[in-house]
């Protein structure tokens, strides 16, 4: 396609709508092309991301199971996997409390409605002896 000469005015209300339509040509082609190459690119992307999420998953997974920590010998090895669930089980205690805490009474619980038919029970007692 030969060049086309500049636009002959200033603005391009002033471009007369076939040469308008000339110059875009080449401009729409390149738009197809890049939108094209903006897919593919961006397929790339996803899936690179994609990979570094799942290595970054596996890396985690094995810190959690341990797959780092040296081996010891058997006579030490077994009291730090009791200290290591005992503290486990402290931290899990620790965060439930936490939780109720921060809950405080908006949360029903096995303890808190037993209270609750306690202290229903006593009430009704208390109100029949009136009676």
């Amino acid at each position: 396609m030969p060049d086309l000469p500049p636009y002959p005015g200033g603005y391009k209300q002033d471009v007369p709508p076939r040469l308008l339509a000339q110059s875009t040509i080449p401009d729409a082609e390149r738009l197809i092309a890049d939108r094209a190459a903006s897919k593919k690119r961006r397929a790339e992307n996803k899936a690179r991301h994609s990979a570094i999420i799942a290595r970054r998953r596996q890396r985690a997974e094995d810190i959690r199971s341990g797959k780092f920590l040296p081996t010891l010998p058997p006579a030490i090895q077994a009291p730090l996997d009791a200290l290591r669930a005992e503290r486990l089980v402290i931290a899990r205690n620790e965060a439930v409390d936490l939780h109720l805490a921060v809950l405080g009474r908006t949360m029903r619980t096995r303890s808190a409605d037993a209270k609750a038919t306690a202290a229903d029970s006593a009430l009704s007692e208390v109100l029949a002896q009136l009676d």
